[in-house]
């Protein structure tokens, strides 16, 4: 597929996650790397992106991407309304990915761009629905020579119904620390022995537990979440986050998902960035822009919360 041409396509299959997450599979031979994105529209009404959350590449028949999409707009209600065999049409992969250790290029610092694939020991952190994209970087990772048991995946979420791809992780046997502000059963939050397990609390608390033998942090999911990440890091550790902002072009021409202050893109130089780009803006946390251009504050529901 020609990354600049629309591909129109029935929709393969459409899997729940949760009640207000569902993963839409499309068959069609395009390799995708961790972290990129798709464009998709409906034909009703614009075309949004969306992070691409498992891909194989086959034989020319048997290929497939997937992503996984929150209910949250009118976009996405009316992809909700749709089903197995409805057309929509695709234009993509787009974007900067995600670091696969033994594949370095000219953009991998210096600091990570030696280390091995079995010396590698990265955490996974999603928060909401930002874990899926981590998953196809988890299969990756592992075809890559990184083994299993060096990886941990944190899926974070305001209740344990809205965890996500915990059996997607596992099946892997890749260790699944779940951290939900509420539990069902509080006396069921286990210790993170081995870095299994669930609980009461956020993706930082969770990061806290098991960051102790990490040496590389991945992150998906609100700016807020991947920030309160930093502090808890291992002193010196690499990170990429993955960047969330309103996109028109997807190809870096229009600017509407470019940061401030120094204009990285989220389209092109991202959305996967490197610590040294993220310390160079100055909206990470803070605000980002609507369609208008119009400055929106990111509220932190969390401020002031006691956890004691």
């Amino acid at each position: 597929m020609i990354k600049d041409k629309r591909t129109t396509l029935p929709i393969a299959r459409i899997v729940e996650e949760t009640e207000n997450v569902r993963t839409f599979t499309f068959r069609m031979d395009v390799k995708a790397a961790p972290g990129q994105f798709i464009m998709l529209t409906d034909f009703k009404g614009g075309e949004k992106p969306f992070s691409i959350s498992d891909n194989m590449l086959e034989d020319g028949k048997n290929g497939y991407l997937s992503v996984s999409i929150k209910r949250i707009g009118d976009f996405t209600r009316r992809l909700f309304d749709m089903k197995a065999g409805d057309i929509v049409s695709i234009r993509g992969p787009y974007g900067t990915p995600f670091f696969i250790p033994g594949k370095p290029d000219e953009k991998t610092p210096e600091v990570v761009s030696k280390i091995k694939p079995a010396d590698f020991r990265p955490v996974l952190c999603g928060g909401g629905f930002g874990l899926p994209p981590l998953y196809l970087l988890a299969k990756r990772l592992l075809e890559a020579g990184v083994p299993a048991k060096n990886i941990k995946a944190v899926g974070a979420g305001r209740s344990e119904a809205d965890l996500l791809f915990e059996q997607q992780f596992t099946g892997l046997g890749i260790p699944y620390t779940g951290a939900a502000e509420s539990l069902d059963d509080v006396s069921a939050a286990a210790s993170l022995e081995g870095g299994c397990g669930r609980i009461c609390g956020t993706a930082a608390e969770a990061l806290t537990e098991i960051a102790t033998e990490t040496n590389f942090v991945y992150a998906s999911g609100p700016d807020l979440m991947m920030k309160s990440l930093i502090p808890q890091m291992p002193q010196d550790t690499e990170y990429q986050f993955l960047f969330e902002r309103y996109m028109k072009c997807a190809i870096g021409i229009c600017g509407s998902c470019a940061t401030d202050p120094g204009g990285i893109r989220i389209c092109k130089e991202g959305p996967a960035l490197w610590r040294h780009q993220v310390e160079q803006l100055e909206d990470f946390g803070v605000y980002r822009r609507t369609a208008s251009g119009a400055i929106e504050l990111f509220e932190n529901r969390l401020a002031g919360r006691d956890r004691a």
